[in-house]
């Protein structure tokens, strides 16, 4: 048996009839990034068409009202490069959130949940900065980590912050189970 890469089986994957809105959505993501400015690029992310009215969530309000002002002109540019010509663009800084940044436990709904049973802010685990190909040794590395360094469950033998076996004997996945 061989291994392929990620992006191979992706491929795959993609190319399946069920994937179609997705293809649909990068083809519009990478027309939206040719067609406005790397500056307003920067600012905003593509949503999602809905009644061919395509939604982008924006940075800020004044992004949103600046780009509300100049729509038709998007409009004008976007509408020869797609499959099916669009009737409007929303603008939104509603939506705006960035995915790749983790809740901190002093970010999560402004609360702070030190003391927590859950909470392992007492370790530190020293993340590798590994590139991208390497993501999934990084993360076994993490994981091996804290087999290492936090108790186990003696019910399902994850490793379990010490404040959830504490106070339920087990981890708060397995007291989902009782």
């Amino acid at each position: 048996m061989s291994f392929q890469s990620l992006d191979d089986i992706f491929r795959v994957i993609t190319e399946k009839p069920e994937w179609e809105l997705y293809r649909q959505h990068c083809h519009l993501v990478n027309i939206w990034h040719q067609v406005v400015a790397d500056n307003v690029s920067r600012q905003t992310r593509v949503l999602y068409i809905s009644r061919k009215v395509l939604w982008v969530a924006t940075s800020s309000a004044v992004w949103a009202q600046n780009l509300m002002m100049q729509r038709y002109e998007l409009l004008k540019k976007l509408n020869p490069l797609l499959p099916e010509p669009l009737l409007d663009i929303r603008f939104s800084s509603a939506h705006w959130h960035n995915l790749m940044e983790l809740p901190t436990t002093e970010t999560v709904s402004g609360q702070n949940f030190t003391g927590h049973p859950s909470d392992i802010s007492d370790l530190t685990y020293q993340a590798v900065d590994a590139p991208s190909e390497d993501a999934f040794r990084a993360w076994i590395a993490q994981r091996r980590w804290y087999l290492e360094n936090l108790p186990i469950c003696p019910q399902c033998l994850a490793a379990t912050p010490k404040g959830e076996l504490a106070r339920w004997s087990v981890c708060v996945i397995c007291t989902q189970n009782f």
